[in-house]
């Protein structure tokens, strides 16, 4: 009796004594075994000290360890991407405005502003008693399939003048020019029912209309813009029925976008 009862008491000091070893040896190597009561969690679930492969092995994706590692990852990524949204919103916000641009070639319309079917005439840059300037022309055919993409000229002109007052000058000069001389058509009377918006700190526009030998009505537009020291000289010319409503013959807008973005450049 004496006997068994040691034997018992060995083996079971010695049962203990490997769980414990066993348990030690799980929580050093850093894996993720459960003892629970004298059992443990095979070696294929926890794969004791080889880490799982979450990202090439497909059979690991839905492991709660993978789950956790790509959910870990985002929001490393989400505030990594966070962080960098604000540095560069405090960057643009301690940036100073923009100033009138120094170029006229930054200010004159390219073929690209242009559009489809232009083609260049024009593209020349000088200099006189108000400063550099630049000067391109773009023009389309005069039928009926390429006067409806958008103007039939496109005549733009810039100065960047030394100061304020100098182009407060070459303003009021250019504004008191009304015959178009930028025009090839003739001109047949006045346009006052077609009205364009407005653009700059100081703004003028000269309108006519042209009337062919069909009965075709084409008009011009003369605008002159000043924003600071840069002044421009934006003039269109195109069918009545691209810049007019047909019914009431007023602005459409569609010639909206060669104002502003002219403006926008002076």
């Amino acid at each position: 009796m004496t006997k068994r009862s040691t034997t018992w008491r060995g083996a079971s000091w010695r049962r203990g004594a490997t769980r414990g070893l066993l348990a030690l040896a799980v929580l050093g190597l850093g894996t993720s075994a459960h003892v629970q009561l004298g059992t443990w969690t095979p070696p294929s679930r926890v794969a004791l000290a080889e880490e799982i492969d979450c990202i090439d092995d497909k059979d690991n994706f839905d492991l709660p360890e993978c789950v956790q590692q790509r959910e870990a990852a985002q929001r490393e990524a989400d505030q990594a991407q966070q962080a960098a949204d604000e540095q560069a919103a405090t960057s643009q916000a301690n940036q100073p405005p923009p100033g009138p641009p120094s170029n006229p070639n930054d200010i004159v319309f390219s073929i690209k502003d242009a559009g489809k079917e232009a083609t260049q005439y024009l593209s020349e840059e000088k200099t006189d008693k108000y400063g550099r300037w630049s000067r391109t022309r773009y023009e389309r055919e005069r039928t009926t399939a390429a006067s409806t993409i958008g103007p039939a000229v496109i005549d733009t002109q810039a100065w960047v003048t030394k100061d304020a007052e100098a182009a407060k000058a070459l303003f009021k000069e250019q504004a008191a020019i009304k015959n178009f001389p930028e025009r090839k058509e003739a001109l047949t009377g006045p346009n006052e029912k077609v009205k364009p918006i407005k653009a700059g700190e100081e703004y003028s526009v000269a309108t006519q209309y042209f009337q062919d030998e069909d009965g075709k009505v084409w008009l011009h537009f003369r605008f002159v813009i000043r924003n600071k020291a840069n002044v421009g000289v934006l003039y269109l010319f195109g069918r009545e029925d691209f810049f007019a409503e047909k019914k009431d013959k007023t602005w459409n807008g569609q010639g909206d976008w060669y104002i502003t973005e002219f403006a926008n450049r002076i």
